[in-house]
């Protein structure tokens, strides 16, 4: 593995960086989107809730879900988004708003989880 401090590469044996898997996983991924404050937020939501989760626990948790596409009135018109959906999703649909709230009732019914946020795209970011 190669790091990287001050512009100079240092090389170092596999063992001193227990999170290399996680390391070039996350740099292969690009961020995506337009909206530079779309994604702050996003990113400042999902910190606040594992915050809020370990400042909370054990009284209370708390947790996120992060849906994808949600067919809905608003997103009926998205045809780019329900064709992808469609052909690049493992699940081959939008989400249904039945299919988030079931997500939504097993966080409340689980006694244990917190601090976790719940991607419910049906697969998308795996493909």
């Amino acid at each position: 593995m190669v790091a990287y401090h001050r512009g100079r590469a240092h090389h170092a044996p596999r063992r001193q960086f227990p999170l290399h898997r996680e390391y070039r996983i996350a740099r292969r991924r690009r961020p995506k989107g337009a909206s530079i404050p779309y994604a702050v937020s996003k990113a400042g939501l999902i910190h606040m809730t594992k915050l809020l989760a370990v400042s909370l626990a054990p009284a209370i948790r708390v947790n996120a879900v992060a849906p994808g596409l949600v067919d809905t009135p608003m997103t009926a018109d998205w045809q780019a988004a329900q064709r992808l959906w469609r052909e690049r999703s493992p699940m081959q649909r939008a989400a249904l708003p039945d299919d988030i709230a079931d997500i939504v009732a097993m966080l409340v019914a689980s006694k244990y989880l917190t601090g976790e946020i719940i991607l419910a795209d049906g697969g998308l970011n795996l493909t």
